[in-house]
């Protein structure tokens, strides 16, 4: 009985810190806020993202490219992750880089992220598996390693197709050389990818906010735009 009270209380406080101040948002444009309705919820059609520092360890098989690769990507989102810190690190990691030829999370081709979530908190990332195949080459590796990250910052992939974003999903493509053509021009973070990091990052939007309760405060703004262009 105590223990059902104590996740009760859990619970309770879980959605008590859930509120959401949309209008901090203002100053992002319709474009932006309509692409993170669609890759901001990436557990279970809700928003979990990292709330503790992001402490990397990279393992395997990497690079030099690959390190200094990862270190733009830290270079790059770190000020868009509104105030936590991502750092590199040889142990105690919660966010992991594999390089290797096997993928020990399944039968994937080219790169993948496995999350954890804390213990009553599903909203809250605690620890990131991502692998990357280490056969990969050029671009095609460069932006296979961006993109996970983004997966490993809690953005999903769209539901569009040619978006022009890293985030986008590469598995429809057929084989590496031909992702590899498709991405030769996108192996860098876009304006739209930055803008969905900072918004999913925003200190108004909680952890376990549902897209759905999203959508009908985007829905709103869009009926009040379009009565100011009238």
């Amino acid at each position: 009985m105590k223990f059902l009270l104590l996740v009760l209380i859990a619970l309770l406080s879980i959605n008590v810190s859930c509120k959401n101040d949309f209008r901090r948002l203002d100053n992002y444009t319709i474009k932006e806020l309509s692409f993170f309705s669609q890759v901001g919820f990436y557990n279970h059609d809700c928003l979990t993202k990292w709330k503790d520092d992001i402490n990397i360890a990279i393992k395997g098989n990497p690079t030099k490219r690959d390190m200094e690769i990862i270190d733009t990507i830290i270079k790059e989102l770190k000020p868009l992750l509104g105030g936590i810190n991502i750092n590199r690190v040889e142990s105690n990691e919660n966010f992991k880089i594999s390089f290797t030829e096997k993928c020990p999370l399944g039968n994937y081709p080219y790169g993948v992220v496995d999350f954890k979530t804390k213990f009553m908190d599903w909203s809250s990332f605690r620890y990131i598996d991502l692998w990357i195949n280490s056969n990969l080459k050029g671009t095609f590796r460069e932006a296979t390693i961006k993109h996970e990250f983004l997966h490993g910052l809690g953005l999903d992939h769209p539901q569009s197709r040619n978006t022009g974003t890293l985030i986008e999903s590469n598995a429809e493509y057929a084989s590496i050389d031909d992702y590899e053509i498709g991405m030769v021009s996108l192996y860098k973070f876009t304006p739209l990818d930055k803008a969905c990091v900072k918004i999913l990052y925003e200190n108004c939007l909680h952890g376990g906010l549902n897209r759905t309760d999203f959508i009908e405060y985007l829905n709103v703004k869009k009926e009040n735009t379009s009565h100011l262009k009238k």
